[in-house]
């Protein structure tokens, strides 16, 4: 058979009688079983009825004097509390408004160093722009004079094939001429040699 929620109730209030706190254990050991689950739920409704008994007993010792003067005072301490509530959100205000302040002239002041850094940033670029374009110009000028290097390279060794040319040519020349020369003493010679013959005969 179910054990129903009188009898836990039932059972939680022998033992507050006892003196005991009626844990879910020391229920079920005074029912002599049941499920936890069971037994939970009926002692939370059980707890809740002890809590709404135990307030109305106290409600009903207090005097109506003294509630008045409870009354009194907790609006007394309302009024304080939002009068103070009140001071610290103008002054929270105003401290929200300076922290503003002060973050919009840091926001200001970090925009105008970006407008610095940006234009140091383009002057930069237009200088390594300029030193490419030089760069460029003189890599351009590097290659002519390159190419008339090596033009002039190649005009020397032609005019210095020439000057051997022309020097061989002087040499075959030369030696021809001195033949030539060679040929002509001897032929002076037996000029001379037949000459005085022909006056003696």
């Amino acid at each position: 058979m179910a054990i129903t929620t009188e009898q836990i109730h039932a059972a939680a209030d022998a033992i507050t009688a006892r003196g005991e706190r009626p844990t879910l254990t020391a229920v079920r050991r005074e029912l002599g079983g049941g499920s936890f689950s069971t037994i939970s739920e009926a002692m939370q409704a059980w707890r809740a009825r002890q809590q709404e008994e135990t307030s109305a007993q106290g409600e009903s010792e207090i005097p109506e004097p003294v509630r008045e003067q409870l009354a009194s005072c907790a609006a007394a301490v309302w009024e304080a509390a939002l009068a103070e509530a009140e001071q610290r959100f103008a002054a929270e205000r105003e401290a929200l408004h300076q922290a503003r302040a002060q973050a919009d002239a840091e926001v200001a002041e970090a925009q105008e160093a970006v407008r610095t850094l940006e234009a140091e940033a383009e002057e930069k670029d237009r200088r390594i722009a300029a030193v490419e374009r030089e760069r460029d110009e003189q890599a351009q000028r590097a290659d002519v004079a390159e190419s008339e290097l090596m033009t002039l390279r190649e005009r020397l060794q032609q005019r210095e094939e020439q000057i051997r040319s022309l020097e061989g040519r002087a040499e075959t020349a030369e030696a021809r001429l001195d033949r030539l020369i060679e040929r002509l003493g001897d032929r002076d010679s037996q000029d001379r040699e037949e000459r005085p013959g022909v006056r003696r005969g």
